[in-house]
C-alpha cells in the first residue's frame, strides 16, 4: 500500500468536506485533552497546598538522586 505524498493531499473544498474537517479537529482535541481532565476530576479534592500539609522531622524528595551511594 503506498501513502500519497503530501503535495497532493488537499484541504476538503465543500461546506460538508470542512465541516467534516472542524468535526475531526475537534475530536482529537476533545480526546488529547481528555486524560488530563480525568485526572483533575478524579484527584482534585484529594490535592493540597503546602500550607495544608501538617509539619513534620522527617521530608521526601521525589528525583533527587544519589551519586555512588551519596548525596
Amino acid at each position: 500500500m503506498r501513502l500519497p505524498r503530501l503535495s497532493v493531499l488537499r484541504l476538503p473544498r465543500s461546506r460538508r468536506g470542512r465541516r467534516l474537517a472542524v468535526q475531526g479537529v475537534m475530536a482529537l482535541c476533545v480526546l488529547a485533552l481528555l486524560p488530563a481532565t480525568w485526572m483533575r476530576v478524579g484527584t482534585g479534592s484529594q490535592v493540597g497546598t503546602t500550607a495544608d500539609a501538617p509539619a513534620r522531622e522527617v521530608a521526601m524528595v521525589f528525583g533527587a538522586g544519589l551519586w555512588k551511594g551519596r548525596p
